[in-house]
Formats: structure tokens, C-alpha cells, sequence
């Protein structure tokens, strides 16, 4: 049901939005009439009220037509309309699949969100903003898999074959997506700034800023300090953001301070509901912060985990923690399903002996078969 205007504004602090909105939809006849209303939190009035209608077979221009209003109400006049550009598509079904997946990843479902973005795109191999969203949330379904970035850059070119369509604010999102992907930091940079000067409160790019200096920025010299100001104040502008919150969490062990890591584990439960991305994440740091004595009976808790989870732990432990990473991919060996949980904590286990010049241990696990099930390791010299 609809929340009453007193509902929508606890709905709407607790997420710390200063406004909200509410409407009707009516069908009159052979129209669609929609009143919506724009509340400021602790008024009871309304600011504005108004009324959008179309014929009943045009309810995608009718949404189309709400956002724009909307957007040109509540944003500040030189980013109002160009934020929407041109018209999507053509095709409902399509554009019903890609709001499906924008959900989806606000939700923290990144496979969900794959799915629904992949429908978008077969539904319509034209939709350019489905494909600019495609990109970001590929990358996100394919990192929490473990698998290789592959056919981003493919989805790059028939984006620009197509890129009259975008806004001005959605050129600059797709170049720094492909700066991104052409591991150009400073490029990548830019172009996120430049999209939060049209617009500070554009929360997607401050996360994209914020990954472009925990992953790039050692190529333009962005230190610690100012990655931590960028990722607060995503969190800043809401804090429930899936992307934002799991940024967040991957840089806090980099400070070596436990009372932030705590923080950020208590964000995370907080809102994680059924993500694994985020179940993940927070498993992670809980991993780190273990005591010596707590560790064992964890990994045997973490090792039952679905895959999707325990790639982000171990990803955590590897970095800040190699000895209890190794600890967890040995448990993980004993209760792995043949494929890619096999593959897997193998490599895993082999990757991390090497790191630290134990290539003996290596080739005798090698020898008496532990690694039969993984050709590359197998057939390796």
C-alpha cells in the first residue's frame, strides 16, 4: 500500500532525504491521469501538486513524462532535464527489465540485476542506457564470481555507435566507464568530477570516484585522506547505497583502525537483507577482526557460505591476511563441490603458497593429485 504523508516522511528520514513525493494514478476513461504531490520533510503541506495524463496504452510516456517533471522541479536548473536525454526505447518490456535491474543493484542483487539488464538489452539491442547500465553491473556479477572481465569493451562500441542518444551526463558516465576500462585512472577521474559538478548529489559518480582512487589511485597520487572523504560522502548522501556501503568496507581495513572496521560492519548488517554482495563484505571484515582463538570455528561457518560470499572473504583475508586466507581455502578443499568451488579454493591455495616462495609445497600437492580437477595447475611444469 501507499505510505499516508506521515509514513513517507520516516520512510524518507531514515534514509536522510529532505523531500519526497506522493500520487495517484487514476484511469479515467480512455486517459491515465497521475497526481503526484512534493512534500518537504516536517511540513504536512505539500509544495507542489500537480497532474500528468496520457492516453491508457502510453504509460511508458507517462513515467518518462513523470521523471522529467520531477527532475525538473527538484534539481537545480543546469542539471534539471539532461539528466533523462532522449527517448530510451521504444520497447516497454525493455524498459520494464532495465528499471528492474537499476532496482536490483539499489538492492544489492547484483545477479538479479544481471539477469533483468540482460533481458533489457535482447528485448532491445538498441537501448544505449541499458547497455551504459550493463557495463557497471556485468563488472559487478563477474567480480563477485570470480570470473574475468570479459565483453565490457564489446558493450563500450555499440554504445558509441549509438551515443547521439545519450545525454551530455551520460557521455561523460560512459567515459569514465571506458577509461576505466582502458585502465586510465586519471581519465577516469575527471570524468567522474566532471559529472559531480553538474551534480553534487549524483551518487553513482562519487562511487565511481571513489573506486577510480582505490584502484587507480596510485596513478595520479590520490592518497588516503581524500579516498576516504569521497567514499563518506556517498555514504553521505545515502546511506543505504549497496555500491557506496561496499566500497566503503573494502577500504577500512587499509586503516588499520578495528573501531572503523566495527562501524562498518554494523552499516552493513544493518541493511545487507538478502545481498550477498554485502553479506559478503561484512563476513569479510568479521573475518579479519576475529581473534586468534575465534578463527577456526569461523572459517568452518564461512566455508558452507554460497560462493558468491566467499569470494569477497576471501579476497579480504588474501590481502590483509594471507595466513587465515590459506586456513580458509584448506577448509573450503575439504567440503568444495566438483567445478568452480574445486577450481576455485585450488588455485587459491596454490596462488597463495606462491606468494610467499613455498613452490615445493606447490608441486608435491601437485604430485599426489590434489590439483587433478584444475588442468591449468595439473599440466603445469
Amino acid at each position: 500500500r501507499s505510505p499516508d504523508p506521515a509514513e513517507a516522511e520516516q520512510l524518507a528520514k531514515g534514509v536522510g532525504a529532505q523531500r519526497f513525493v506522493l500520487g495517484t494514478l487514476v484511469e479515467s476513461g480512455d486517459r491515465l491521469e497521475l497526481n503526484l504531490r512534493i512534500y518537504q520533510a516536517g511540513s504536512v503541506d505539500p509544495l507542489e501538486a500537480f497532474t500528468l495524463s496520457e492516453a491508457v496504452d502510453s504509460a511508458v510516456a507517462l513515467a518518462r513524462r513523470t521523471a522529467v517533471e520531477l527532475i525538473s522541479r527538484l534539481s537545480p536548473a543546469d542539471v534539471a532535464v539532461g539528466a533523462i536525454g532522449t527517448q530510451p526505447t521504444a520497447i516497454p518490456d525493455a524498459l520494464k527489465a532495465y528499471l528492474a535491474a537499476r532496482e536490483a543493484m539499489r538492492r544489492g542483487l547484483v545477479d538479479s540485476a544481471d539477469a533483468a539488464i540482460t533481458r533489457s538489452i535482447t528485448l532491445d539491442s538498441t537501448f544505449a542506457l541499458a547497455m551504459l547500465d550493463a557495463i557497471t553491473i556485468r563488472s559487478w556479477a563477474q567480480s563477485m564470481r570470480g570470473q574475468p572481465f570479459v565483453g565490457l569493451r564489446d558493450l563500450v562500441g555499440r554504445i558509441t555507435e549509438r551515443v547521439e542518444v545519450l545525454s551530455d551526463r551520460q557521455r561523460l558516465r560512459l567515459a569514465a566507464i571506458k577509461a576505466s576500462i582502458d585502465t586510465d585512472g586519471p581519465a577516469t577521474a575527471a570524468a567522474w568530477r566532471r559529472l559531480i559538478e553538474l551534480d553534487p548529489t549524483d551518487i553513482e559518480a562519487w562511487n565511481g570516484l571513489a573506486y577510480v582512487h582505490l584502484v587507480y589511485g596510485w596513478q595520479f597520487g590520490g592518497g588516503e585522506p581524500e579516498l576516504i572523504q569521497i567514499s563518506d560522502r556517498a555514504l553521505a548522501l545515502d546511506s543505504t547505497y549497496p555500491p557506496a556501503l561496499f566500497r566503503r568496507a573494502q577500504l577500512s581495513p587499509t586503516l588499520d583502525d578495528t573501531a572503523d572496521t566495527r562501524v562498518q560492519v554494523e552499516r552493513l548488517r544493518a541493511v545487507e537483507g538478502n545481498s550477498p554482495v554485502l553479506r559478503g563484505a561484512r563476513e569479510g571484515l568479521e573475518a579479519l577482526l576475529a581473534t586468534d582463538d575465534e578463527f577456526p570455528a569461523m572459517i568452518d561457518r564461512l566455508a558452507e557460505r554460497p560462493a558468491r560470499e566467499r569470494v569477497s572473504v576471501l579476497r579480504l583475508l588474501t590481502a590483509y591476511r594471507p595466513d587465515r586466507a590459506l586456513a580458509f581455502v584448506r577448509r573450503l578443499k575439504g567440503v568444495a563441490a566438483p567445478g568452480f568451488d574445486t577450481n576455485l579454493a585450488a588455485n587459491a591455495e596454490a596462488a597463495l603458497l606462491a606468494s610467499v616462495g613455498r613452490f615445493q609445497e606447490v608441486d608435491s600437492l601437485r604430485a599426489v593429485g590434489d590439483y587433478r580437477s584444475v588442468p591449468f595447475l595439473a599440466d603445469a611444469v
